[in-house]
């Protein structure tokens, strides 16, 4: 294991994007820095710094792929650092396999290799997409700042997936966050209906009494109770969705590699 830390070190950069940091790695023979698209989502490459051992530098271009939570920089050729990791079959990977993960934990630009096996590999269905993606599940805790991190095989010694808090985050509470927006389309729906139905009592008021009671406009007083609650839900139901898309339950998930060689083939820059 300690050869293997030592071998893959130079491989892998932190990233720096302003306040935010993460981590990637150097996909060997390429000049493709592999990290993940939430990390440098909406940056300008100028702007992105990747630390290697030896070197700093930044990306000539930036390719973005959502539905993966896969980004690729490609850094001048000619500046490259020696080395890079292979990659590997994500096919090959078995529950109870030993994986390394190795990167930056809390956006701290020092190189930290994490243990752990392959508890199970799944399909998740990412950022509302309908064709899921592979991923394999580790039995380690994930802190922020090593998503984008390379998630390596052991046995073979190569590259099987790209760390991401993301993925389960996302995949976990997508039913949830689509039952809030749900929740709060209703709301709305109903705040609007009540309204409308406030203003046409209110121009029939005063036409009935009973015992010296408007009934009508008691109904009123029910209806924009009820818009009200309404309102409350819709806030509530906003809230409650920016709370489950920040929350970071990213516990031990790699996104296969493979998603990553689909995207390749069709780079031309």
């Amino acid at each position: 294991m300690r050869e293997l830390v030592a071998n893959a070190r130079s491989a892998i950069g932190f990233i720096k994007v302003g306040t935010s940091a993460g981590s990637g790695f150097l996909v060997r023979g390429t000049n493709h820095f592999i990290t993940c698209h939430h990390v440098v989502k909406g940056a300008n490459p100028a702007n992105i710094v990747v630390a290697f051992e030896d070197k700093q530098l930044h990306p000539e271009h930036m390719l973005q792929y959502d539905q993966y939570d896969l980004a690729i920089l490609l850094l001048p050729p000619d500046e490259l650092p020696e080395g890079g990791l292979k990659l590997g079959e994500f096919a090959e990977v078995e529950p109870g396999d030993d994986l390394l993960v190795l990167g930056f934990p809390a956006g701290e630009p020092i190189l930290t290799a994490i243990r752990g096996f392959a508890s199970a590999k799944a399909k998740v269905r990412f950022q509302g997409e309908n064709v899921p993606i592979d991923v394999v599940k580790l039995d380690a805790a994930i802190a922020r700042g090593v998503s984008g991190s390379p998630c390596i095989h052991v046995h073979s010694e190569k590259v099987i997936g790209v760390v991401s808090i993301q993925v389960p985050a996302r995949a976990v509470l997508s039913d949830a966050v689509k039952s809030i927006r749900d929740l709060r389309k209703r709301a709305s729906n109903l705040q609007n209906e009540a309204q409308e139905a406030i203003q046409v009592l209110s121009q029939r008021s005063n036409w009935i009494f009973i015992s010296g009671i408007d009934p009508l406009q008691a109904i009123a007083a029910v209806l924009n109770g009820i818009a009200e609650v309404a309102k409350d839900l819709q806030a509530f139901s906003q809230a409650m969705e920016e709370f489950a898309e920040g929350i970071p339950l990213g516990l031990g998930y790699a996104i296969s590699i493979e998603h990553y060689r689909q995207v390749a083939r069709s780079i031309t820059v």
